[in-house]
């Protein structure tokens, strides 16, 4: 964008802070429009793979945050994607040797960093490739779940995006 300003006259100067106003609330604008349409990625991506994973577990569910403008000295837009749910760390994770790799390891690459190792949950029961637990009065058997990554894949997947969406957002 280009603002000419001509002249030093106080009518010239306003009207090129109104042209400075005017662009910046359209950044704005756009910033959300950007955040919204790299959440309905993210979003799909995410559905894709609770779908397509059939394990023993509760399905978690989506908990979204619409784009939010934060305030101070130079103000930031964000937006989230969570998963929430008793099981929502064993869909991301896995859980159980059964469907993962070696144990006290992760498929999943910030799974060490956040302690979140296969069989370590459970007093190390997903150490062994079937465990028996109780759930609402009744025992129920279970061989773990694969770690699914949704959210992992689903951020993969906005960062090789967000370029494309990007440009179709801020052209002008």
């Amino acid at each position: 964008m280009v603002i000419k300003i001509t002249g030093h006259s106080a009518k010239s100067l306003q009207k090129a802070a109104r042209q400075v106003e005017k662009y910046r609330d359209k950044l704005i604008d756009n910033n959300a429009v950007f955040l919204s349409m790299l959440m309905d990625d993210a979003i799909v991506q995410t559905s894709g793979l609770l779908s397509s994973v059939d394990h023993d577990y509760e399905p978690p569910d989506f908990e979204t945050q619409d784009p939010l403008m934060s305030g101070g000295s130079s103000p930031k837009m964000s937006a989230t994607l969570s998963l929430v749910g008793e099981d929502a760390a064993f869909v991301e994770f896995g859980a159980g040797i059964h469907y993962n790799p070696t144990p006290n390891s992760s498929s999943h690459p910030k799974g060490i960093e956040l302690g979140y190792t296969i069989g370590s949950y459970g007093m190390h029961q997903g150490l062994q490739d079937e465990w028996h637990y109780r759930s609402g009065g009744t025992w129920k058997s279970s061989q773990g779940t694969w770690a699914a990554m949704p959210l992992y894949k689903a951020k993969l997947k906005m960062v090789e995006r967000a370029a494309y969406i990007a440009k179709r957002t801020f052209r002008s």
